[in-house]
């Protein structure tokens, strides 16, 4: 299983495929987080529409994929403020089930569930939405090392098993800090996922986020500032578009009359 370090280049570095092109590693497991009511369900169904319809999504090409979503709300509500709203409500590839669906489960026994569930439907996406509604750990378990470790990586596990990528929402601690730092309970939510996205407020502009990410690919920008529109999210700039974007940035987010100004601290954290 070992390999020298020239047998190694020889072979060379395998190229990594996306579902979401230079944003959304296949077979990945994915980090997700936010404060409460920043909008985490909304990008998630938005990025959702993308991969069933095969639309690009943030200016990305995407690969068409059925999705599995396993949401914390009632069916009701789930289904009035997210899926009619995004237009899903006769979609073939959105597959769901609210958490009440899912209480006679451990978290092992549901993962098996969703493993059958991918292989009938063909399902190359996985939402776990929240981490907390469907692992089983209670709010001080969250702090455990041990215990969330071990809950993501039976979530890894199952869905490699079957080729899913899985996206975990979970929320932010009230106290914030970097993407590393930021995630509520053990410093393992970090450190396990292979891709962790931030979504926060932009004081710039009200429909705008900052998708902040960091993770094992080096293709993803660290940075992308968004702005929900009405067909969806789209990017206003990103890390990796250079100087152009960054001008672009400055320029929509500068005011047209004196009284809307922005103050320093205001334009340093929307360039974060």
């Amino acid at each position: 299983i070992l390999l020298t370090a020239s047998e190694d280049f020889e072979e060379g570095d395998e190229e990594t495929d996306y579902l979401v092109e230079n944003l959304i590693p296949k077979d990945s497991m994915i980090l997700l987080t936010a404060q409460p009511k920043v909008g985490k369900t909304t990008y998630v169904l938005c990025l959702v529409k993308s991969l069933i319809e095969g639309t690009d999504f943030l200016g990305s090409e995407v690969e068409q994929t059925d999705v599995l979503y396993l949401t914390q709300q009632p069916l009701p509500s789930f289904k009035s403020e997210y899926v009619f709203e995004h237009g899903l409500e006769n979609s073939e590839g959105l597959h769901y089930a609210s958490e009440s669906a899912t209480f006679d489960f451990d978290l092992k026994e549901l993962m098996k569930r969703v493993a059958v569930a991918a292989n009938e439907t063909g399902a190359g996406f996985l939402v776990i939405d929240t981490f907390t509604s469907f692992t089983g750990l209670e709010a001080d378990e969250e702090n455990s090392s041990g215990e969330v470790k071990a809950a993501l990586q039976t979530i890894r596990q199952c869905c490699s098993a079957v080729g899913l990528t899985v996206i975990v929402v979970h929320h932010n601690r009230k106290g914030g800090g970097s993407i590393t730092e930021s995630s509520r309970g053990s410093n393992v939510f970090s450190a396990e996922p292979d891709v962790l996205f931030g979504l926060r407020k932009d004081s710039g502009q009200n429909n705008a986020r900052k998708l902040l990410s960091t993770g094992r690919f080096s293709e993803i920008p660290e940075y992308q500032r968004i702005a929900l529109q009405e067909e969806g999210y789209k990017t206003l700039g990103s890390s990796s578009g250079g100087r152009d974007e960054v001008t672009k940035v400055i320029s929509d987010m500068l005011p047209s009359v004196k009284a809307q100004a922005v103050k320093k601290k205001e334009m340093l954290d929307i360039l974060e």
